[in-house]
C-alpha cells in the first residue's frame, strides 16, 4: 500500500493521494527470459563513453581509454534493446553513428584499428607497454557495424549517413596487405615497423571463422577462399625446441692447433612456431567430438556463432549444428559429473582457474547462451540459475562474472563477452534477428 504527497520548497507537506494498493506476481518463464536478456543488453548499453560512444572497459582520471571489440558487442547489444523496445531507436542510432565517426578520424594501420583507443586523441592506447592495430577486434566490429548497416535500414538521413559510414569503413580495410606467408592473414600489426609484425598468424576455430569470412567476401581487398581451411583448422603455437649445433672452438681460442680441432656440439633451446592441426576426433561422455577433449570454455566455440547461423556454413569438414549440439552435451555431462556444489542437473558450465589446481567455478553465461544451439537445456540452465542464486548473481546489468558453490562466493564484477553472448544468444533462439 503506498500513497504520495508533495513537497515544497520549504518543506510544506502537501494533502496526500488516496492510498493505492498493489501486489507482485511471480514472473513466468518466458518474462524471466526476457529480464535477463535485457539486464545483461543493459551492461553494454550504459558502460559507454558520451563522446565517441565507445565501450569502456574500465574509468581512468586522466584518460578515457575505450576497446574495439568490446564496442562490437555494445553494437549488437544496441540492436537486441531496440528490438525489444528497451532502448529507444533514436538513442541507439545516434551511439552507433558516433562510434562510426570515431573510427573515420581515429588512426588506423592499413584500414585495421588498434586494440584500444585514447577516446580523447583517437590514437592507439598502450596496454602492456606496446600499442598493436587488431585484425580480430577490426573483424569484430567492421561485422557489427555491417550487422548495423542492415539493421538501420529507414530511408532518413540520420540512418542513410549512418550507412555511408560504414560502407566507408568496411572498404577502407586491406585485407591482402596483411598476409602472412602469403596464406594466412597476420593476428596483429605494429604500430609503425612491419618488420617487427612477428605475431602468430590468425588462425583457429574461436578467432579466424568470422574474419577470414569478412576478408574472403571483401568487395575490393578480399583473399583467395582457400585460405580459410588452412587458418580455420590448424593452430599455431610457440614452443621451446632443441637443436643441436656444431662449433669449432679453433674460432674462439686460438691456441688450438686447428689440425687437432674436434667439433663440439652444443644444444640450445629455442622458440619455434608450429602448426597444429585442431581436428582430433574422439569420443566422450557417449557424444563424438571432431576437435578432441574441450581445454576452454565453451563460450569460446560458440563466439563465432553469435552472429553467423550455424547451418549456413557447413563445410566438407564439419557440420557445425551436430558438432556444437555435441559439445553442449558433452560439456554438460562432464560438469554434472563434477557437481561441486550444484545438486541441480540444469546448473552447468564449471570453468577452471588457471591459479588452481581443483577449484572450480560457474561461469553463468555458459549454460544460459547454450539456448541458441539446444533452447530447452538453454532455457532451463537460466531459469534455474535465476530461481535458485538469483538473489546474490543477478543484478541490473545481468549475471555477475563468477558464482563458487564450494566456497560461497561471488564474483562482484561483469566480464563484457558474457553479458553480450546471453543477450545475443537469447535473441538469436527467439528472432533470430542478429543471424
Amino acid at each position: 500500500f503506498y500513497k504520495i504527497a508533495w513537497v515544497d520548497y520549504n518543506y510544506k507537506e502537501s494533502p496526500t493521494s488516496a492510498v493505492k494498493e498493489v501486489e507482485t506476481t511471480a514472473l513466468d518463464d518466458k518474462e524471466i527470459l526476457k529480464l535477463v536478456q535485457l539486464a545483461n543488453a543493459n551492461y553494454l548499453v550504459e558502460n559507454f563513453d558520451i563522446n565517441s560512444g565507445m565501450y569502456m572497459p574500465f574509468r581512468s582520471k586522466n584518460k578515457v581509454v575505450v576497446s574495439t571489440k568490446e564496442s562490437a558487442g555494445a553494437i549488437l547489444s544496441l540492436i537486441v534493446g531496440v528490438e525489444n523496445e528497451f532502448v529507444k531507436r533514436q538513442t541507439a542510432l545516434n551511439r552507433i553513428s558516433k562510434v562510426a565517426f570515431f573510427l573515420l578520424k581515429s588512426q588506423t594501420k592499413n584500414g585495421f584499428f588498434a586494440s584500444y583507443y585514447d577516446a580523447r586523441k583517437g590514437i592507439p592506447e598502450y596496454r602492456n607497454d606496446k600499442a598493436i592495430y587488431d585484425v580480430e577486434a577490426t573483424g569484430s566490429i567492421i561485422e557489427a557495424l555491417l550487422i548495423a548497416r542492415e539493421y538501420f535500414n529507414e530511408n532518413n538521413e540520420a540512418e542513410s549517413d549512418l550507412r555511408k559510414r560504414i560502407t566507408q569503413l568496411y572498404q577502407q580495410v586491406n585485407w591482402t596487405a596483411i598476409k602472412h606467408d602469403e596464406v594466412f592473414l597476420k593476428s596483429k600489426l605494429s604500430l609503425v615497423d612491419e618488420k617487427n609484425d612477428k605475431d602468430k598468424p590468425l588462425s583457429g576455430i574461436e578467432n579466424a571463422i568470422n574474419t577470414y569470412l569478412l576478408a574472403i567476401g571483401h568487395s575490393k581487398y578480399a583473399i583467395p577462399s582457400s585460405s580459410y581451411f588452412d587458418a580455420v583448422y590448424n593452430r599455431f603455437e610457440k614452443i621451446k625446441q632443441d637443436t643441436t649445433q656444431s662449433i669449432n672452438p679453433y674460432f674462439y681460442n686460438e691456441s688450438i692447433i686447428q689440425d687437432e680441432f674436434h667439433a663440439l656440439q652444443t644444444k640450445q633451446r629455442i622458440d619455434t612456431t608450429v602448426q597444429i592441426s585442431v581436428l582430433n576426433p574422439t569420443t566422450l561422455y557417449g557424444v563424438y567430438l571432431p576437435f578432441g577433449k574441450l581445454n576452454h570454455s565453451l563460450l569460446d566455440l560458440y563466439k563465432p556463432f553469435l552472429t553467423i547461423r550455424p547451418s549456413i556454413i557447413n563445410d566438407s569438414l564439419i557440420n557445425w549444428n551436430e558438432t556444437l549440439h555435441n559439445y553442449l552435451h558433452y560439456v554438460k555431462r562432464r560438469d554434472n559429473e563434477i557437481g561441486l556444489g550444484a545438486s541441480n542437473s540444469d546448473i552447468w558450465g564449471f570453468y577452471k582457474n588457471k591459479d588452481s589446481v581443483s577449484e572450480y567455478k560457474i561461469n553463468p553465461a555458459i549454460g544460459p547462451s547454450s539456448i541458441s544451439i539446444d533452447k530447452s537445456i538453454g532455457t532451463k540452465a537460466l531459469i534455474n540459475l535465476y530461481k535458485q542464486y538469483g538473489n546474490i548473481l543477478f543484478t541490473e546489468y545481468g549475471f555477475r562474472s563468477w558464482l563458487d558453490l564450494q566456497n560461497d562466493d561471488v564474483s562482484d564484477e561483469y566480464i563484457s563477452a558474457n553479458q553480450v553472448a546471453i543477450a545475443v544468444m537469447i535473441e538469436n533462439a527467439n528472432t533470430g534477428l542478429i543471424w
